[in-house]
């Protein structure tokens, strides 16, 4: 299997918001509204970066999911590797469907913080704005919005992520990592920000750092999903840890109310990778840095 096209297709943990194509990408990952702590919704998810957004009417102010990155080469060795185990699946097909345990309550949706009313308005307006954009100054009024709510309320960490979204798609790296940085620091539940993080340095190269925000976001809750796949994409890809990269690929199908295809080829080829004895052993993490440490 060529690795260069498993990297072109699970690209930052299937995160990817090219700059120059905000109105395609903006929409794209408008589609998905996670509210979250605070009475205010977060911008999307990176866990297209690999999750299902949820609806909640508790607070964010977090997350907008990014699209599917397209069919690859790799994809379709995917759907020939789960056309070829078609007697597993048979086998599968005649046994009882397991159990399956809800997965428990996400800590950054379990608790509410206080939000003014000032700070509840200025939210709902930049976060509509966010979502009427299409084109790079609606981005930008965007940005300007939520800076606005940040500065009646410095605390929100759903805003921030929010607006670390918006450079993101503005190109801005390093000031949507500073922001990220502050979310966490303000809100270590913040999973949507820790998992965030963790997209923006493995795209930078740094590896390491990209391990510790996503094992810090399944440190606070382990049924998060979207740090599943990606810590799995990881490891796979980047560091060659393909026995972690498979413990976190079938976790991340647990999850799921219904198993993703995509995935189930991933954890099929992975498999007969490590049959063969291609991969590294896998490494002890080291020790999470304090959260949010380092603005």
């Amino acid at each position: 299997m060529n690795s260069r096209l498993l990297i072109q297709r699970r690209t930052d943990d299937r995160c990817q918001m090219k700059a120059g194509t905000v109105k395609a990408g903006l929409q794209a990952a408008l589609l998905s509204l996670v509210i979250g702590l605070s009475g205010c919704a977060q911008l999307g998810e990176i866990a297209d970066a690999d999750s299902a957004a949820t609806d909640t009417t508790t607070d964010s102010a977090d997350a907008v999911a990014s699209p599917e990155a397209p069919v690859t080469a790799d994809d379709v060795a995917a759907d020939a590797a789960i056309a070829s185990d078609g007697d597993a699946q048979a086998d599968a097909a005649t046994e009882p469907a397991e159990e399956v345990t809800p997965p428990s309550i996400n800590p950054y949706l379990a608790s509410e913080p206080v939000l003014s009313a000032m700070a509840k308005a200025k939210f709902d307006a930049a976060l509509a704005k966010a979502k009427a954009a299409q084109s790079e100054a609606e981005v930008a009024a965007a940005i300007k919005a939520f800076e606005a709510v940040l500065a009646e309320q410095a605390d929100l960490s759903g805003a921030r992520v929010n607006l670390a979204q918006l450079y993101r798609m503005q190109g801005q790296t390093d000031t949507a990592m500073t922001q990220l940085k502050q979310a966490v620091k303000d809100n270590p539940n913040n999973l949507d920000g820790w998992n965030l993080l963790g997209v923006l340095q493995r795209e930078q190269g740094d590896f390491t750092a990209a391990e510790q925000s996503y094992l810090e976001a399944l440190q606070r809750w382990n049924d998060y999903a979207p740090a599943h796949r990606n810590i799995g994409i990881l490891y796979e890809l980047y560091m060659g840890r393909f026995n972690d990269a498979l413990t976190h690929y079938e976790a991340y199908q647990a999850l799921q109310e219904k198993p993703e295809r995509r995935v189930k080829g991933w954890i099929l080829l992975l498999q007969r990778r490590i049959d063969a004895g291609e991969g590294v052993d896998s490494a002890v993490p080291s020790e999470p840095e304090v959260a949010g440490e380092g603005a």
